[in-house]
């Protein structure tokens, strides 16, 4: 995901971890059978999706309306959170600070996804709704114990592509419902989503109150990336009672050993500071080589690793009591 990040603290940590492939062991041989039906050869970068489904491209059909234009549709009435139903198991924290951590831009390499499923977890996976096999590949990883989320293509700020079927602002109102649909229906089990790019997208409240409207309507969280400090998902999430939540640390926009190992840190003192903290990462062979040793070491550094629903649920409960203290 090409992401632009927040500025964040500087550390000046030098790092003397040295990084080294796990050695096999029964508990990854016992993996083997559930992640068969991922082993293949890599897909192509360009993917092709059904006509019937999918507009041929992301250009704009129809003379679209300005954001300003579009209808507003009514706040739909909340159904059982289903965000909670397919949430996993939170491992048993003992009041040690929380780490989620959340792999993006999976289903299309399917190498370094299978690479990816194979880590420790419970991890959060999110998964491009335009890769194949989707129901089989999210299927394997629920076995082996990850969270899922659907990595919705957004419109970013620049000239890269998110992808087939990206929400655009300048679609109108049926074409994003249209598009957030199909995502929504390439694989289940899902807690919610977050977003793929879409620095512009997530900055434009008109376009960003449709899809927490259907999140809403559905019952779904909705797991910022945060690719611009000017995005409106928390505050449109907040007034239509969308559990919403916000990336503290990209992994890897600095694709190197060096640059994961100092995000990790930052993130273990950002959950030290406020008890939680998630960080979002990609299938890059870098960032899993640092994660497959740091997820190792873990826990004897005083820090466990959650699905982010866990870090929702504590994060809502905080907001709930910070408010009930002001009244």
């Amino acid at each position: 995901m090409a992401a632009v990040a927040i500025s964040v603290f500087s550390l000046g940590i030098a790092l003397g971890i040295s990084i080294g492939k796990p050695p096999a062991s029964p508990a990854k041989q016992a993996m083997k059978p559930a992640m068969a039906a991922l082993v293949e050869k890599p897909s192509a970068p360009a993917i092709r999706l059904p006509t019937k489904m999918v507009r041929q491209s992301n250009t704009v059909l129809q003379k679209p309306k300005t954001p300003a234009n579009l209808p507003a549709a009514p706040v739909p009435a909340p159904v059982p959170d289903t965000w909670l139903a397919n949430a996993v198991s939170i491992p048993e924290t003992g009041g040690r600070p929380m780490i989620s951590v959340i792999l993006d831009d999976l289903g299309l390499d399917r190498r370094r996804t299978e690479r990816t499923v194979r880590l420790s977890g419970p991890l959060t996976l999110a998964y491009l709704p335009y890769a194949k096999d989707l129901e089989q590949q999210t299927r394997a990883a629920r076995a082996l114990g990850h969270e899922l989320l659907v990595h919705i293509p957004m419109q970013p700020g620049g000239d890269a592509d998110p992808g087939p079927n990206a929400l655009l602002t300048s679609l109108q109102a049926e074409e994003t419902r249209f598009r957030l649909d199909w995502s929504l229906s390439q694989f289940s089990n899902y807690i919610g989503i977050n977003n793929h790019m879409g620095s512009r997208f997530t900055a434009d409240e008109t376009a960003m109150r449709l899809v927490m409207q259907e999140a809403r309507r559905r019952g779904l969280a909705f797991v910022d990336s945060l690719t611009t400090a000017h995005s409106q998902a928390r505050r449109i999430g907040d007034d239509l009672g969308v559990p919403t939540v916000a990336r503290d640390v990209f992994l890897d926009d600095t694709d190197s050993e060096d640059e994961v190992w100092l995000r990790l840190t930052q993130a273990e003192r950002i959950a030290l500071r406020h008890g939680s903290a998630i960080a979002i990462g990609h299938p890059r062979d870098h960032t899993l080589n640092v994660l497959e040793d740091w997820l190792r070491t873990i826990e004897d550094r005083g820090f466990v690793v959650v699905p982010v629903s866990a870090v929702i649920q504590a994060r809502l409960a905080k907001r709930s009591a910070k408010l009930a203290g002001k009244q």
